[in-house]
């Protein structure tokens, strides 16, 4: 989980030497759109009389890792920052947030 939230933390600082865009749509790949599904528990989770925590953020944060193997939230070499790479770094922001655990949120 920590070097979820570290790697998140570095894609933010990545994306801003890179000159990634702002706030973009949705991700355009499964593997991010799977970190939102995920995401989309914590409501509930945050509700919940007993909210499971840490095998919550084990799962958020295996999958941020997929995601960001599959497609990386910064631009490779010489390709340009584009729309995609925006809404993969904005996923990142929420990873960056969630994952220090309800305490912080």
């Amino acid at each position: 989980m920590r070097y979820a939230h570290a790697r998140a933390c570095a894609v933010l600082r990545w994306a801003a030497d890179l000159g990634v865009p702002g706030p973009a749509g949705l991700p355009d790949d499964a593997a991010h759109r799977h970190v939102l599904r995920v995401l989309a528990e914590l409501p509930g989770r945050r509700s919940s009389r007993d909210p499971g925590w840490e095998a919550y953020l084990v799962r958020l944060a295996l999958a941020y890792h997929d995601a960001h193997e599959r497609a990386p939230a910064v631009p490779a070499g010489d390709e340009e920052p584009s729309p995609a790479h925006a809404a993969r770094v904005r996923v990142a922001d929420v990873v960056r947030t969630v994952l220090p655990g309800p305490d912080r949120l």
